[in-house]
């Protein structure tokens, strides 16, 4: 057998699997923490290692989530061993306290909340009712959207994500909207009546609307 012969053999192999990467959720015991749970768990790259809440000792997770009580998943007052990633699903405020002691050890963290969405610390008070614990840390955190951030977010140490859908999707839709104003607000306003485009507020305010296939949203 050739040496070019060889190398198209070992080209055509599949490459071995990755290992699955190592997740906790700090707060797992909360909507969200459940949801996460209930996603994670799915996920063919994902091994759930930590699940954490306040007070917890072994405590199976179908005694808090009992859709989820098919699993072997087991809630913790601590996160303890080897984590690749967490993600924290907290009150307004927790978070932050808790991310420098996860860079600590390594562990990329993704926030859920509130915490990193502003750059400036000045704006906590006003519109969260904290002062932020550690701003600099803020200049760190990069907006947890692939469409907008993928490269940022491969390299990330903290991620935070949005206030929900609805804000993911006016912000792709802005930019869209930068390229091309008149289309893009075109495109938004169909399916409302005048009576709801008259009293709607973002139709008020020259920004994004946003619709289904029935009508409004």
């Amino acid at each position: 057998m050739t040496a070019s012969s060889n190398l198209g053999s070992a080209a055509s192999r599949p490459l071995p699997p990755a290992a699955p990467i190592r997740v906790g959720v700090i707060g797992a015991t909360g909507y969200v923490g459940g949801e996460l749970i209930r996603l994670l768990s799915a996920h063919p790259s994902v091994r759930l290692v930590g699940l954490t809440g306040r007070e917890r000792r072994g405590d199976a997770v179908g005694t808090v989530h009992p859709h989820l009580s098919t699993t072997d998943h087991v809630l913790d007052s601590e996160l303890v061993g080897e984590v690749d990633a967490v993600f924290l699903a907290l009150p307004h405020g927790a978070a932050a306290a808790r991310v420098p002691e996860l860079l600590e050890r390594g562990i990329t963290v993704i926030d859920q909340g509130p915490d990193f969405r502003l750059r400036d610390a000045a704006g906590y008070p006003r519109w969260y009712g904290f002062e932020h614990p550690h701003p600099e840390l803020l200049g760190r955190a990069v907006y947890g959207l692939p469409e907008l951030h993928r490269a940022e977010l491969v390299a990330a140490a903290v991620s935070f994500d949005a206030e929900g859908s609805v804000v993911a999707a006016e912000t792709i839709a802005s930019r869209v909207r930068r390229a091309d104003s008149s289309r893009t607000r075109e495109w938004y306003g169909r399916g409302l009546d005048s009576l709801s485009m008259s009293a709607y507020y973002p139709h008020i305010h020259n920004t994004v609307m946003m619709v289904n296939s029935g009508g409004a949203v």
